[in-house]
């Protein structure tokens, strides 16, 4: 319900997979080992159409390769910005210390 009152008035295709995610995600935020569990059974089952369990494999190995970029990438942002911030503080001090 939360993901269709989150993505109302939003394109068609938020509209229909928002919902999902957000009961995914909740499902295993909230109730982990029956997320594992029924995560287990699909997977038994995608097992035995070797098609889908390769397209399986295929996503889950892109969407951990994205994670890490986004972490690796998330990462030098935050330092970047604290150099950043760094200098800047340094700078402003300069120019109120030599104002004295």
């Amino acid at each position: 319900m939360a993901g269709t009152i989150m993505s109302r008035n939003r394109n068609l295709l938020i509209r229909a997979t928002f919902p999902a995610a957000v009961g995914i995600t909740a499902g295993w935020m909230l109730i982990p080992v029956t997320m594992r569990n029924t995560s287990e059974l699909i997977w038994q089952y995608e097992k035995r159409v070797p098609a889908i369990a390769d397209t399986h494999l295929t996503i889950r190995g892109a969407a951990i390769e994205a994670y890490g970029k986004l972490r690796e990438s998330t990462r030098s942002t935050v330092e970047w910005a604290d150099k950043t911030a760094v200098d800047t503080r340094k700078k402003v001090e300069d120019l109120v210390g030599e104002g004295k």
